[in-house]
């Protein structure tokens, strides 16, 4: 996510965010599991 934000100017909240969606939906990884595992490497932001 860091590389994609440095070579490629593409915020990493947006990287992960699009990593969570693939996971459960192409991956078939349950969304509890994905959440779990998400939040661990790549938390999400506080919303303001």
């Amino acid at each position: 996510m860091g590389e994609a934000h440095m070579q490629l100017d593409v915020p990493a909240a947006l990287v992960g965010e699009a990593l969570r969606r693939s996971a459960i939906t192409n991956g078939g990884l349950a969304s509890e599991a994905a959440e779990e595992f998400f939040a661990r490497v790549a938390p999400r932001e506080p919303e303001v």
